[in-house]
């Protein structure tokens, strides 16, 4: 049975058929990846000037890999989870 909205974790223990994943888990690949994205963004560009007014414009705490309200996850912190089992998400749109 289903608790909260956490779609993801649920689909993801799932298609593992165990609980290999809680939402802590999910939240901090979330976090590695918007930290990640924050580092590229703020580097040099090719102009040479630092910063991007995107960083700067992002409330602190925002993650755009999961929603606080619904608990969903984005689609790329589904695909780091399940990497390095040697899975990958296909986008069957594309």
């Amino acid at each position: 049975r289903q608790l909260s909205a956490l779609c993801g974790v649920h689909a993801l223990n799932n298609l593992l058929q165990g609980p290999y994943y809680g939402a802590g888990d999910l939240a901090e690949i979330a976090a590695r990846l918007d930290a990640r994205e924050a580092e590229l963004l703020s580097g040099s560009n090719a102009s040479g000037t630092r910063g991007n007014s995107f960083v700067s414009a992002t409330p602190r705490g925002f993650s755009h890999h999961v929603d606080a309200d619904s608990g969903d996850f984005s689609i790329e912190v589904l695909q780091a989870a399940l990497a390095p089992r040697g899975l990958h998400l296909i986008n069957w749109e594309n």
